[in-house]
């Protein structure tokens, strides 16, 4: 069975140096072949660089999914341990995170919101003036109560990000293909991603500081 949809997001990024940057990102999420709201939900976040390679992050999120006759609310927590590395234009990485839910109701099915490991490989292209180019593929291990570990969803997007107006603002544009695994009738889906991306560097340029824009990473 395939799906067309359409992920809006919104992220505010917030550093306040080199080391840490908080981040609000609220985003709606159209499925049904773009003809329905499916999932609305905003994350809050912490993002904390321990060395030169090594980063943690921690987020909540909260929102709703459109069941059909009714709107369940959503929650989810999410620890993850990541790896960067540079090489000139080119940019590599991998988190590893685990997520949790706390709603009970959650489908395993539910990539998003269930509990599962995730671990998500990204490659980056910065050698363009004020563009850049990116791709990435995740998987998620189902870390619940039943099918511990059993690989349930596979994800790949390709996006392209763009600076405007100041070195603060980024708007972006993608593809995202993913894979449910585990349903009767395993289902692919097919989305198309828009984002739009501010940083607030008032902190930094209390310090006389610049801001250095951070790599964009859908959750």
């Amino acid at each position: 069975m395939n799906d067309a949809g359409l992920w809006t997001s919104l992220s505010l990024s917030m550093p306040v140096n080199k080391e840490l940057e908080f981040s609000v990102s609220p985003e709606i999420r159209l499925d049904e072949n773009l003809s329905q709201v499916s999932t609305f939900f905003g994350d809050v976040g912490v993002e904390y660089e321990l060395m030169k390679y090594l980063y943690t992050n921690l987020t909540y999120r909260i929102g709703g999914r459109n069941s059909g006759e009714w709107i369940d609310l959503r929650q989810r927590y999410s620890f993850g341990l990541g790896l960067k590395n540079t090489w000139g234009d080119f940019r590599a990485g991998w988190l590893c995170r685990m997520q949790a839910s706390r709603s009970g109701t959650v489908a395993e099915s539910d990539a998003d919101f269930s509990t599962a490991l995730r671990n998500k490989f990204s490659f980056k292209y910065t050698g363009l003036k004020k563009t850049d180019f990116s791709t990435s593929f995740e998987t998620f291990n189902a870390a619940g109560a039943y099918g511990t570990m059993l690989l349930t969803d596979w994800r790949w997007q390709a996006q392209v990000e763009r600076r405007i107006i100041n070195k603060r603002n980024f708007v972006s544009i993608g593809y995202l293909i993913q894979k449910d695994l585990m349903s009767e009738q395993p289902e692919l889906d097919y989305v198309f991603l828009v984002g739009y991306k501010l940083e607030v560097g008032w902190l930094k340029e209390k310090q006389g500081e610049e801001a250095v824009p951070s790599d964009v990473v859908p959750q």
